[in-house]
């Protein structure tokens, strides 16, 4: 579900694209959700999730109830 919101085809999630995927999976505040979604799955801490951390990402997802398909 994530990488549909990766816009410039890079194989890596940014911000602004993970809070489009947040306000789509019906986030009230969308960009909150972005920024902890980063802190949970960046590890490597340079502001973007790639293929090895979206797994983080999912989980974190889940955690909050979100449902990613």
């Amino acid at each position: 579900m994530f990488w549909r919101f990766d816009k410039n085809g890079d194989r890596r999630l940014s911000k602004q694209e993970l809070k489009a995927a947040f306000k789509e999976l019906g986030a009230l505040i969308p960009g909150f959700r972005a920024n902890r979604g980063l802190h949970h799955a960046d590890a490597n801490g340079d502001g973007y999730i790639s293929d090895e951390e979206v797994d983080k990402l999912v989980k974190y997802a889940y955690q909050l109830g979100y449902k990613v398909n």
